[in-house]
C-alpha cells in the first residue's frame, strides 16, 4: 500500500517531469451493509409520497393518490437518496423506489469495478467484458492508468479517453482528451474515472448535419434481485450530436456529447419508431432487432454482475423496493481479425438512478401510469408496453 501511495504521488508530478510507471495492484472499494428485511402486505389503493412534480403531473391512475406525509405513504418515490431502509421494518406494507447498494451500478467507478475483471492484460487493452470500455478509477488507480496509457503510447495504439466524475450526469465536468498530463490534472479536481473513448462509433446520418455520434437511452425496471426480475420499457430514446463526428477537435461539446436538452444547444428529436427504419436504410446489412437483442444482453449482463456478489459489492435483495434506471448505450464498430468483417458491438456507458423522464412523459404521457400499474397494480408486461429481460 505504501508503495502504491508513493507511485500515486509520483504520478501527480507527471506534468513537471518525465517518468514511467510500473504497477499492477488493483484496489477494492467497500461500503456499509444492510439487512434484507420485511414483506409487502398492502394491496391498494395506494398513497404516494414524491418530491417529483413530473410524477404528480403525469401519474393519473385513479388507484393512486398523493400525500405530503412520507410516514403515511404506501409508496415513497423520490429523487433524493433513501437511506433509512432499516426503519421500514415497522412499515412492511411500504414500497420505496430504490434498492440498497444500487450504487454499485449507478456510480461510474463502482459500475466499472463490478463489471470488469480484476486483472489487466499484458497490453492493457482489456480488464473485463467487450461491452465495457476499458476504465480506471483515477483516485485509486492512477498509477495503473498511467502505465496503461504509456504502454498504448509506446505501441502507437488509440489513446483517447473520456474523464468523468464518479457520480454526476448530464455530461457535467466530462472531458475527452489524449493528453496524459491533462488527465492527471483533472484527477486532482475531484474523484474521476477515465474510460477509453469510443473512437469508431456507429454514426447516424442527419439530413441537416451529416454523420453524427448518437447514443440510446433505455428505461429498465428492477422488481427483484433474487431471483433477478428485470424488464425494459419498449420505448427508447435517441440522443444525437449536433456536429459531424471527428477526432480533430476534442473540446467541441456538440461533436462529442449527445446531451443537448439542458442548455442552449438544439435538441434533435427522432422517435424510436421513426429511427428504426432510418437506421436500417443507412445500414441495410444490419437489422435493428438483432442489434437491440445484443444491447439487451449487455443490460442483463450488467445487472447480473451487480447482483451476484455479497454486499457491499452487490445490490441487496429487498422485497419493498421497485426501481427504474436509465441505461445509456452506444454501438461501436468492431473488425474481425481474420475475416475483416465489421460488426456492431454494444457498449455500456452509464446506469442512471432516477433518470430524467421529461421526454418520456412529453411524448408518451402514459409512461408513469405504465410504470406504476406494472409495479404496484399487477398489470402484465404486455399491458404496460414492456419486455422481460430476465
Amino acid at each position: 500500500m505504501l508503495q502504491l501511495c508513493l507511485q500515486t504521488n509520483h504520478c501527480h508530478l507527471g506534468p513537471w517531469m518525465t517518468w514511467t510507471v510500473r504497477c499492477d495492484e488493483i484496489i477494492g472499494v467497500e461500503d456499509e451493509g444492510v439487512d434484507d428485511i420485511g414483506t409487502v402486505s398492502c394491496t391498494g389503493p395506494w398513497t404516494v409520497y414524491t418530491d417529483m412534480e413530473l410524477l404528480k403531473s403525469f401519474m393519473t391512475l385513479a388507484e393512486f393518490s398523493f400525500t405530503d406525509d412520507m410516514d403515511s405513504a404506501d409508496i415513497v418515490w423520490i429523487a433524493g437518496h433513501f437511506r433509512n431502509f432499516s426503519e421500514l421494518k415497522s412499515c412492511p406494507h411500504r414500497y420505496v423506489n430504490q434498492f440498497p447498494f444500487e450504487s454499485v451500478l449507478t456510480c461510474k467507478d463502482l459500475l466499472a469495478r463490478v463489471c470488469q475483471d480484476d486483472a489487466v492484460n499484458d497490453d492493457g487493452d482489456r480488464r473485463g467484458p467487450d461491452w465495457l470500455p476499458l476504465s480506471f478509477n483515477l483516485l485509486l488507480e492512477l498509477p495503473q492508468f498511467a502505465r496503461a496509457f504509456q504502454l498504448r503510447e509506446q505501441q502507437s495504439k488509440d489513446n483517447y479517453w473520456i474523464v468523468k466524475p464518479w457520480n454526476m450526469g448530464r455530461s457535467i465536468d466530462m472531458h475527452v482528451t489524449n493528453d496524459l498530463v491533462k488527465i492527471i490534472r483533472l484527477s486532482e479536481t475531484g474523484p474521476k474515472i477515465a474510460s477509453q473513448y469510443i473512437t469508431n462509433p456507429v454514426l447516424f446520418c442527419r439530413d441537416d448535419v451529416g454523420h453524427v455520434k448518437f447514443d440510446i437511452r433505455y428505461i429498465v425496471l428492477l422488481s427483484s434481485v433474487k431471483p433477478l426480475v428485470l424488464h425494459v420499457y419498449n420505448v427508447f430514446w435517441l440522443r444525437f450530436g449536433n456536429r459531424p463526428f471527428t477526432l480533430s477537435n476534442l473540446d467541441d461539446y456538440e461533436t462529442h456529447f449527445t446531451v443537448m436538452n439542458y442548455g442552449d444547444s438544439q435538441l434533435k428529436q427522432i422517435h424510436c419508431h421513426d429511427f428504426i427504419p432510418m437506421f436500417e436504410l443507412q445500414y441495410p446489412d444490419y437489422k435493428w432487432h438483432n442489434e437491440q437483442a445484443a444491447l439487451y444482453e449487455v443490460i442483463c449482463a450488467a445487472f447480473k454482475a451487480g447482483t451476484c456478489r455479497d454486499p457491499p459489492n452487490s445490490i441487496i435483495p429487498f422485497r419493498q423496493a421497485r426501481a427504474i434506471y436509465g441505461i445509456d448505450m452506444m454501438l461501436e464498430w468492431s473488425f474481425g481479425q481474420t475475416s475483416g468483417q465489421r460488426t456492431m458491438v454494444p457498449q455500456l456507458l452509464e446506469v442512471n438512478y432516477c433518470p430524467d423522464c421529461v421526454r418520456a412523459c412529453k411524448y408518451h404521457p402514459n409512461f408513469f401510469n405504465d410504470i406504476f400499474a406494472f409495479f404496484f397494480f399487477g398489470h402484465t408486461a404486455e399491458e404496460t408496453n414492456m419486455t422481460r429481460l430476465v
